[in-house]
């Protein structure tokens, strides 16, 4: 469309001479569409040219819903800065109708802007502005600077083997030689960022000597006695001589000569007390020390603790190596391992509380099953896995011993016997098994509690026969093993295992002749693990009977199997309902008949189940060729 365009530049300034200016001019014009004015809302793009015709826009801002009224419109333009650097520009204008999707026309010619809106130019001053030209030499002096604020420039230097020590206001220097530092009584400090990072305080000893303390790290660090260094780390306290904190955060030492070498939340507060580091650890004790973990304590004078968690050095000269929850609380005690503890004075009601006290407990331990000592001078071991000696595989003993040993005691005379095990006596006639002192009579081996022989082994034949015997100062003989491998209990014989037997009896007192004969019994044997029941029961009127088994019946057994028999009867008999809930039901074709019952079963218990007997089984190479009884076989032990 043709549009006819009459232009008024106008730079708006505030009329309150302290309102600042800003670079945002008011651009006002007229409106024509066919020499018609116009009345709507229009948009507006506005860009910026360095050149009347052609080139590139330096910049571009849109206009929308500008009310243009009997052709007239007037808005606020506000151009950058870096557009006003002295050199002409000039402004593009384009138009079209608001709320439309129709593109902006053109119009022309471009608009100089004029000197009145440059002149915002005037408050931004730019990189390298001011020059000779704009400032005149000599129009600024002295007194129109303030020295508060713009330092002299710096006057004069330092001899040869002297330092700045600080710069006066007027430019001048102070030096000194060979120091950086302070010569006043108040501390030297370096300062970054404005927070202090180190600290040196000027301080003497009681005797007078010079030892002055260091502070590095954050300024929430705090030396307050001579000779001590906080080397880095934030919110550190020193309250003693001489004492070190390498870093961290949150140490505290408390006592004279105290070292952390880092870590958080760590306290020595003993005397030449140290921690390495770790977490919420304390050397309370004179020379105590902690290598590191958490929430350990080595509270008594002398005392260790390597590391690990929760655990606590309280006697003297005591040590805890490390693990968890291990107590080492008499005089020379030792614990490790978890929850090892050695009874302290309170517990064990003994000042040294158990002293000289070995304990170490595996990983079975729990806070509420601590494996604790019972008095001093103890070495206790728990190993749930067993303690192996000579060898890496105790095989679950308490004590697996691989390799000679000999158990003697020189000190006591009254034993006549030495007991060695797996040789190493020095008697010429060990065998290096098991041996007794010649100097008893037969060389008999006896072993003996409170001076009664328990345990009895005669290997020549002097007593009654060659055996092996365990006896009872009270009851007796136990167990009895004689020279032919017959092996005597008077006493009752308890198996958890399996028994293997080539053959087995009964053996009693003959009824009709006990004074002179013997009875035997095999026992019953089967290929299954089988238990019999049986009975009588007679049948009601109705021809039918329920026998009752005991209530563990079908709890034991399975595979259930019947025998019925009449007796004084031709009837016949059934099981009528098999067994269920402990019973079942025999029926016969006539009444009150009485019927002998046999009911077998098939263990199904949890060690049965565990333990099923293998019926057929190859003998091992060490045993084929040979036979359990040759005799039997009417053969020689070796097969040609």
């Amino acid at each position: 469309m043709n549009k006819i365009i009459i232009v008024l530049l106008l730079l708006m300034g505030p009329l309150n001479a302290q309102t600042p200016l800003t670079n945002t001019f008011t651009y006002q014009g007229e409106l024509k569409f066919n020499n018609a004015l116009v009345n709507g809302s229009y948009d507006f793009r506005f860009s910026v040219f360095n050149v009347e015709t052609g080139g590139s826009a330096l910049e571009a801002l849109v206009i929308e819903n500008v009310t243009v009224t009997n052709g007239v419109f007037t808005t606020p333009i506000t151009l950058t800065n870096d557009l006003f650097t002295g050199n002409k520009i000039w402004l593009g204008i384009e138009v079209k109708t608001n709320g439309t999707a129709d593109p902006f026309e053109l119009l022309s010619p471009r608009q100089e802007v004029t000197s009145s809106p440059y002149a915002i130019h005037a408050q931004f001053v730019g990189a390298d502005a001011v020059t000779g030209v704009q400032i005149q030499n000599g129009s600024i002096d002295v007194n129109d600077i303030d020295t508060g604020s713009v330092q002299s420039r710096i006057i004069g230097s330092c001899v040869t083997g002297q330092y700045v020590k600080s710069v006066n206001v007027d430019g001048t220097l102070n030096c000194s030689g060979n120091i950086i530092g302070s010569t006043n009584t108040l501390p030297f400090q370096a300062i970054v960022n404005n927070k202090r990072v180190i600290r040196i305080d000027d301080r003497v000893d009681l005797g007078l000597t010079h030892a002055p303390s260091i502070t590095l790290g954050g300024d929430s660090n705090s030396v307050s006695d001579y000779g001590s260094t906080i080397s880095g780390g934030y919110l550190h306290t020193i309250t003693n001589i001489n004492s070190t904190i390498g870093g961290g955060i949150f140490n505290n030492v408390s006592g004279e000569i105290g070292t952390i070498g880092g870590g958080t939340t760590n306290e020595a507060s003993g005397n030449i007390s140290t921690i390495s580091g770790g977490s919420n650890n304390t050397a309370g004790g004179y020379f105590s020390s902690v290598g590191g973990g958490i929430n350990n304590q080595a509270t008594g004078n002398r005392t260790t603790v390597g590391g690990g968690e929760k655990n606590l050095a309280i006697g003297s000269y005591s040590t805890s190596p490390g693990g968890l929850g291990n107590q080492a609380g008499g005089r020379y005690s030792f614990a490790t391992g978890k929850y090892a503890i050695v009874r302290d004075s309170a517990a064990s009601v003994d000042l040294d509380g158990d002293e000289g006290t070995f304990i170490w407990s595996d990983a079975t331990a729990t806070d509420a099953n601590r494996f604790t000592s019972t008095g001093p001078n103890q070495f206790l071991i728990r190993a749930t896995g067993g303690v192996g000696i000579g060898t890496n595989n105790p095989n679950g003993q308490q004590l697996y011993v691989l390799g000679s040993s000999y158990l003697r005691n020189d000190s006591d005379t009254s034993i006549a016997a030495d007991l060695v095990l797996g040789g190493g006596s020095t008697n010429a006639t060990d065998d290096g098994v098991l041996t007794s002192d010649l100097s008893i009579a037969g060389s008999d081996l006896f072993i003996k509690s409170n001076d009664a022989v328990l345990v009895t082994i005669d290997t020549n034949n002097d007593g009654d026969s060659g055996r092996f015997e365990v006896r009872s100062a009270s009851a007796g003989t136990l167990l009895e093993v004689q020279e032919d491998g017959t092996v005597n209990i008077p006493g009752s014989l308890n198996v958890t295992g399996t028994i293997s037997k080539s053959g087995g009896t009964f053996k009693i007192d003959h009824p009709l002749d006990p004074k002179n004969k013997y009875l035997y019994h095999s026992f019953i044997e089967s290929p299954d693990m089988m238990n019999v029941y049986n009975g009588n029961i007679t049948t009601d009127k109705h021809g039918e009977a329920w026998v009752e088994l005991p209530e563990y019946f079908e709890a034991l057994n399975r595979d259930f199997r019947y025998q019925l028999t009449v007796i004084g009867s031709f009837a016949r008999a059934m099981v009528a309902e098999e067994i269920s809930d402990n019973q079942f039901l025999i029926k016969t074709d006539e009444p009150d008949v009485k019927v002998s019952w046999q009911v077998t079963g098939i263990r199904q218990d949890a060690y049965a189940q565990k333990n099923r007997v293998q019926v057929e089984v190859d003998k091992p190479i060490s045993e084929k060729g040979s036979y359990l009884y040759p005799e039997a076989w009417e053969v020689t032990e070796e097969l040609e």
